[in-house]
């Protein structure tokens, strides 16, 4: 359950979206499976998660290593490497929105060290981005899925059930610590929260489970349908053909609301490439919503994300987490039968992007 202090934000979050939305777009944008209750659970799990990220503290990788015992060379070359394996990836994606898009997200390069200044400052972490740096490097799915390794013919079933055991095994872990207290709570939520949304395993196996109940060996417009449940946006509202001043132009954003795209699994498999049309435009909707609220309501007389930032602390995050439930994205039995890996292995085939050659899609 909310507290009392999330509890206010939440209904206020409900009061200015029913007064600044067209209650015509509102009726349209809920009048299938989504609910207002999605998209406000959605915008409050954003807000603590930019918190979060802002207020921690940050530190140079040695420190990190110092900390856990991991001082030694070898160890912190290793890490090193692994933080210049992401950069690499994520100067790619740099490249390629900007070349899809025009936007230049600087949030996607690595920080400038050319100046005495910064060299002397190092790279700076939170607790957490020292985790995800980890996960880079000692958990081999989430390193086979960004190398496109996973979507090879080279890449066996029994290699990947080893890889998708580990991962289980990996997100059991934390998850075995939630109900200790918020601390563990917030990590385990915010751990899953950004390994489904960066690499949609879970999801995608429920892709691939549907499809075979539903013996249906291949979806249209797979990688159109991946990305708009999973990947990077641009979003063109139909409010700016009702009133531009509510939206402001495309909207560039990630599409990560879990809990709701888990509503659609059967409509993601089983939809006709028109049908689908008509449940993209709507589940776009959504996402305008969430954006724009993000972005532009204030709350007391701050930007919403920077009101969290001031006036929350963890218990408030993990009480907003609680009520989020990421847990419900992982399914802690999976089995996979020849057919679902072979569907999963598709799916990232479809959505792969070689960072040597972008504009290549193996």
């Amino acid at each position: 359950m909310f507290n009392k202090k999330m509890e206010a934000v939440k209904s206020t979050i409900e009061n200015v979206i029913d007064a600044v939305f067209p209650s015509k777009y509102l009726d349209y944008v809920f009048s299938g499976k989504i609910e207002p209750e999605d998209v406000v659970l959605q915008i409050l799990m954003e807000c603590c998660k930019y918190a979060h990220d802002t207020v921690s503290d940050k530190h140079s990788l040695r420190y990190h290593l110092q900390r856990r015992g991991m001082s030694k060379d070898d160890t912190r070359m290793v890490v090193q490497r692994t933080v210049k394996k992401i950069n690499t990836f994520r100067q790619a994606e740099y490249g390629i929105r900007k070349a899809q898009s025009g936007i230049e997200l600087e949030g996607l390069l690595a920080k400038n060290m050319c100046g005495i200044d910064e060299k002397i400052a190092g790279y700076e972490y939170t607790d957490f981005q020292f985790w995800e740096i980890q996960n880079v490097h000692d958990m081999k799915l989430v390193d086979v899925i960004i190398n496109g390794q996973i979507s090879k013919k080279n890449f066996k079933n029994e290699m990947f059930r080893g890889c998708a055991d580990e991962y289980d095994k990996t997100v059991n872990s934390f998850l075995s610590q939630t109900g200790r207290g918020d601390c563990f709570d917030v990590f385990a939520s915010l751990a899953l929260f950004t390994l489904e949304w960066k690499y949609a395993f879970d999801f995608y196996y429920e892709i691939a489970a549907e499809m075979e109940s539903n013996k249906i060996a291949q979806i249209p417009d797979l990688q159109k349908r991946c990305s708009l449940f999973c990947g990077p946006v641009a979003l063109f509202s139909r409010l700016n053909f009702i009133d531009s001043r509510i939206v402001g132009g495309t909207i560039h954003t990630d599409s990560r609301m879990l809990l709701l795209r888990k509503k659609f699994i059967h409509e993601f498999v089983c939809m006709s490439k028109e049908e689908f049309e008509k449940l993209t435009l709507q589940y776009i909707e959504a996402m305008v919503v969430v954006s724009n609220i993000l972005v532009r309501m204030t709350y007391r007389g701050v930007n919403i994300r920077e009101w969290f930032v001031i006036n929350t602390e963890i218990e408030d995050w993990a009480a907003v987490m609680r009520e989020y439930d990421v847990a419900k994205c992982f399914i802690s039995n999976k089995e996979w039968t020849n057919k679902r890996i072979r569907y999963v292995k598709e799916i990232y085939a479809s959505i792969h992007t070689d960072i040597k050659n972008p504009d290549f899609r193996s």
